[in-house]
């Protein structure tokens, strides 16, 4: 199964675990993920980190005040700007479920210019390469998603930007099996 072990992070999910990890593991499971998958399977070598992670993730994933077609549509930015087929696959779909259409996902999985079918993907788009390019937002970028999202929306956006960024150089560091890949 994808995201079960890797050579530098061997999976331990399933083996005898320390209170830290029984507890973090426990609260991944009854959450709304309802399983360990990919990254959570090898965080729980640092279950202090990941205790401190995951409620970030959960929030950003169930909770964020952004659609859910915007924030899978940058998940996947970031998913191809860090070239972590493991995210790209779990994502794609659930974009597809919120509406992204398979052109988009093609255009943006090439890395090819492209102008999202909505205003709001546009602009969550046009905050994620910035962000992730350079860390700067120039103002008609940052102006136009606050029309969309609000001031809260745009800092769901960066965070998720960050987030899915960390989980994909984990994943990448670990050497991920990955059944995809951007190569």
């Amino acid at each position: 199964m994808v995201g079960r072990s890797t050579a530098r992070f061997p999976d331990i999910a399933d083996g005898p675990l320390d209170e830290d990890q029984q507890r973090v593991k426990a609260q991944i499971v009854s959450g709304p993920r309802g399983q360990l998958v990919g990254p959570f399977r090898i965080l729980l070598h640092a279950p202090r980190l990941e205790s401190a992670l995951h409620p970030v993730g959960e929030y950003l994933r169930y909770r964020s005040s952004l659609p859910d077609d915007v924030r899978e549509f940058a998940i996947l930015a970031t998913a191809v700007h860090w070239r972590c087929a493991f995210e790209w696959d779990a994502h794609a779909p659930i974009a597809r479920q919120a509406g992204v259409s398979d052109a988009e996902l093609d255009g943006l999985r090439r890395g090819e210019a492209l102008a999202p079918s909505t205003p709001a993907r546009f602009a969550a788009h046009a905050v994620a390469i910035a962000a992730l390019r350079t860390g700067v937002i120039p103002d008609a970028v940052f102006d136009e998603a606050v029309s969309h999202f609000r001031r809260e929306g745009v800092l769901e956006l960066l965070t998720l930007c960050g987030y899915y960024s960390t989980l994909a150089m984990i994943l990448n560091a670990a050497q991920q099996p990955q059944k995809d890949s951007f190569e």
